[in-house]
């Protein structure tokens, strides 16, 4: 028989199957099977893993998930049901887990933490510098991308960028010199550099004083490099100073360019506006890409004599015309003496007006009369500019380095002269000089003219020569200075055409050199120039308005930069021109 707690039970039990019943009707047991995971995230980072959108998964998956953060944000939290109903490990961690017993959402959350601005603190070891933007530390607004660029001395090449900013990954390229770092944070940037000179160095030392060297006033100070290290391309100077005073005070002669002979050179230097009785101590001073050297200290006396000081007046004449008093060339005269000049203009020409450092200086009485006084109270140099004004008919000059130099030689083309300069000399204004193949061993210069000077190429194509002689009509500057010089005013009707101008080397511009003047150039393969200094390895224009036209300036070399162009204070036109393989830069 049934008591009352067991019917009590069965009615119990009843209820809880009917109830477990209703709610199995109508349901798809694989549909109960999956559940969903909706990720998602705020601004300043996103769901890596799985991803983000809406992902199935069997229900009690433990799933993997990832939050990763954006530049200057960071994780904060997970939200969303997943966290509210406890099936997220760790909310806190943007590398957890949640278990999916049914559906849920999450979402990842970030906060902004990077500062408004952001430091970059650059400095260098041995052997060079941060030129950009400098060393020290530098403030920009958070995500800038900042230029540097480093620089190594002579002897010395930059080997890599390191610091912060490299090991986060922050620099473009940390191999190059130039190159940009984007500042997100407080960066630090070293420029290294490794030393690479040869083992063998340049070696100078000091020669005495001659005794037939000194005068009152000047000494001759002489030195010897006897070893130039495998480069002959050196400069050299002196350093001097009074017995009596330090060497801190002592003085630099200015820097003069040599060239070695089977590694050595014996050189020489003058020394004007010394005190007469006084001691004097000096040493040489030599440079080249081996690095520096200074040789022992040598002592002079001067003789203890009372006599003027003596100056020099250099003279000289632009074309059109000659100086006859005092007469070209350099002459000495007791400072402070008043000396006359005088310029004669030739047939066609007139005189123009007087140039120079004593123009400069207003030590010449009147600059715009032919016959006038300078004051030469120091060394001065005056230069006589002429005008033409002639209208005769413009002239075709020869030029020829197949002449024959003891034949007669007028310009014409059955007897042509045997140099460009000689031909440029011979020719007017408005005339055209025609240089024939060959190698033409000069250094140009154009004296002012407005004249065409050309190749066979370009002044006579249909000639049976013209075919290739650009490359076969070359300037060489015999590693003497620049190859082509235009200084005294040369204007747009001035040309140089059809050439290949190569060998030149000076302190700037070693091909073509343009000073205040404007001429064209066409045609030209410029190439295999050397600056030693400065820059312009190719063409340097200062004050000018040069027009190329269909010019190839290539492997041309400087000491700093601009190995193609150098331009200061210019206005250059280039057109269907090529330049490349310049060392170290193209254009400066």
């Amino acid at each position: 028989m049934k008591t009352k707690q067991d019917q009590s039970f069965y009615v119990k039990l009843a209820c809880f199957l009917g109830v477990l019943g209703s709610l199995l009707v109508g349901v798809n047991p694989a549909e109960a099977a999956d559940v969903t995971l909706t990720a998602s995230s705020t601004e300043g980072g996103s769901v890596t893993v799985p991803g983000e959108g809406v992902f199935s998964y069997p229900t009690g998956t433990v799933v993997a998930i990832e939050a990763t953060a954006d530049m200057c944000y960071e994780f904060v939290r997970w939200t969303g049901t997943a966290v509210t109903y406890g099936k997220v490990a760790d909310p806190y961690s943007p590398n957890t887990v949640v278990t999916l017993s049914h559906s849920k959402t999450l979402i990842a959350h970030f906060e902004f933490v990077c500062p408004l601005d952001a430091t970059l603190t650059t400095s260098s070891t041995e052997g060079g510098s941060v030129t950009l933007p400098g060393e020290g530390a530098f403030t920009y607004p958070t995500g800038t991308e900042v230029t540097t660029e480093a620089t190594a001395e002579t002897c010395y090449r930059f080997v890599g960028w390191t610091g912060t900013a490299v090991t986060l990954g922050r620099v473009a390229d940390p191999s190059e010199p130039s190159t940009m770092v984007a500042l997100w944070e407080d960066l630090t940037l070293i420029a290294n550099f490794e030393f690479v000179c040869p083992t063998e160095r340049i070696k100078v030392q000091t020669k005495p004083v001659l005794t037939q060297d000194v005068t009152c006033t000047s000494a001759i100070l002489r030195g010897w490099i006897c070893m130039d290290g495998g480069d002959p391309d050196c400069w050299v100077q002196f350093r001097y100073f009074k017995k009596i005073e330090t060497f801190t005070q002592g003085k630099l002669t200015p820097t003069q360019a040599i060239w070695t002979v089977d590694g050595t050179a014996h050189f020489s230097q003058m020394l004007e506006g010394l005190e007469p009785g006084c001691t004097y101590v000096y040493q040489a001073i030599a440079e080249n890409s081996t690095g520096w050297d200074i040789g022992e200290y040598v002592e002079f006396t001067m003789p203890d004599c009372a006599c003027t000081q003596k100056v020099l007046l250099t003279v000289s004449a632009c074309s059109g015309g000659q100086v006859l008093v005092p007469g070209l060339g350099s002459h000495l005269y007791d400072a402070g003496a008043i000396v006359q000049i005088k310029a004669t203009a030739y047939e066609g020409y007139e005189f123009l007006r007087w140039e120079g450092s004593a123009v400069d200086a207003n030590s010449v009485v009147d600059p715009n009369a032919a016959e006038t006084t300078v004051h030469v109270h120091t060394h001065l140099s005056v230069r006589a500019r002429f005008v033409c004004v002639s209208h005769e008919i413009p002239t075709v000059i020869y030029v020829d380095d197949n002449a024959a130099l003891n034949c007669v030689q007028d310009g014409s083309r059955a007897h042509p002269y045997a140099q460009v300069q000689v031909g440029i000399h011979a020719a007017r204004q408005g005339d055209t000089v025609v240089v024939l193949p060959g190698l033409y061993f000069e250094n140009v210069d154009f004296l002012g003219k407005c004249i065409r000077v050309m190749s066979l190429a370009t002044a006579e194509p249909d000639d049976p020569n013209a075919m290739g002689a650009i490359d076969r009509t070359i300037l060489h500057g015999h590693y003497a200075g620049p190859v082509v010089v235009f200084k005294c005013g040369e204007d747009a009707s001035t040309l140089l055409s059809g050439f290949t101008i190569m060998g030149g080397r000076s302190r700037s511009g070693g091909g073509i050199r343009c000073y205040k003047s404007s001429p064209t150039i066409s045609n030209c393969v410029i190439t295999g120039n050397r600056v030693t200094r400065g820059a312009g390895g190719a063409v340097d224009c200062v004050q000018s308005e040069s027009v190329f036209l269909n010019c190839t300036l290539s492997d041309n070399v400087a000491r700093c930069e601009g190995a193609g162009v150098a331009s200061e204070d210019s206005n250059l036109l280039f057109l269907n021109c090529i330049v490349w393989g310049n060392q170290p830069d193209q254009i400066a």
